[in-house]
């Protein structure tokens, strides 16, 4: 389950705003179908902090209705308040998921101490936990040795590492007696060179049996071939972070069909240019995209 390449998926609106069900569950079909290892609902790219708690519930009952155990689902339960997390992370295995992805605590800034008797806390609900380590989001960068500490904790079953420090990540590791992936897809190579085995991934909402393809090249050791595909997926890689997340692959996705680009605010519509070079490199790569694209 924590291994591979596992897709953040995002979270598909109608034009009112509210969820977009029928499409989730025809997201989901296709990552089936293009062979991803793993499913994480209302993650960061899946604006979770946009959705309300009866929201996010419903996702994890209808993906998991969606998946009919063909895939593991992974509920994003963490949040910067204990109790709600632990209250999460219980709906979410009462709806039947298989894990669930949880965020150091953000905002409040709490001490290592702090976050790890927050961990320990939700570990006693017994869902299998991937901690996520985002210093940039949550403002505190934990040090290695509190994130092995709360790794020996029943129930966490893998680190998510999001700091975009590949010194940190190396010796993260090294050391961790759990399986350690990466949350940045620019560092999806450097990162399973190091021993990761495997990445939560933005770009795979768009490309889910390229990255896939990517990803079992590294973990196979295949480096020249894992080399040349990755050169040439990276262009379209560097373009989702072009802005805040998820606004660039949002908009890619409303350019292949596959979603609306509606979005809760704060967030918003990539500016045109940013629009046109995600347009440029979803072309480049010969995917299929909406001829009104060049309107642009």
């Amino acid at each position: 389950m924590f291994k591979g390449t596992l897709v953040a998926l995002v979270t598909p609106f109608t034009a009112e705003n509210e969820v977009d069900f029928e499409t989730l569950c025809a997201l989901i079909e296709w990552h089936i179908a293009s062979g991803t290892d793993a499913i994480v609902l209302c993650g960061t790219t899946g604006e979770a902090p946009t959705l309300s708690e009866e929201e996010q519930i419903s996702i994890f009952k209808e993906g998991v209705l969606a998946a009919g155990g063909r895939i593991p689902i992974i509920a994003g339960t963490g949040t910067y308040n204990t109790s709600d997390s632990i209250e999460m992370t219980r709906a979410a295995k009462d709806v039947g998921v298989d894990g669930a992805l949880v965020v150091v605590p953000y905002y409040s800034r709490p001490t290592p101490e702090g976050c790890f008797q927050h961990y320990q806390a939700i570990a006693q609900v017994g869902l299998p936990m991937m901690i996520y380590h985002h210093s940039g989001r949550a403002g505190i960068k934990l040090p290695v040795k509190t994130l092995l500490r709360i790794a020996e904790l029943p129930y966490v079953a893998a680190i998510k590492d999001s700091t975009g420090d590949l010194d940190y990540a190396t010796e993260l590791i090294q050391q961790s007696p759990v399986p350690v992936l990466t949350g940045d897809d620019p560092l999806i190579l450097p990162t399973l060179a190091a021993g990761g085995v495997g990445v939560v991934s933005v770009v795979a909402n768009l490309i889910p049996q390229e990255w896939k393809q990517l990803t079992t090249l590294l973990l196979d050791e295949r480096w020249k071939e894992a080399r040349e595909l990755f050169s040439r997926l990276y262009p379209l890689v560097k373009a989702m972070f072009l802005e805040t997340n998820p606004q660039c692959v949002k908009y890619a996705m409303s350019v292949l069909g596959k979603c609306s680009s509606d979005m809760r605010l704060p967030l918003i519509q990539p500016q045109d240019d940013v629009k046109r070079q995600i347009a440029a490199e979803l072309s480049k790569i010969c995917l299929i995209y909406r001829n009104n694209v060049n309107e642009l």
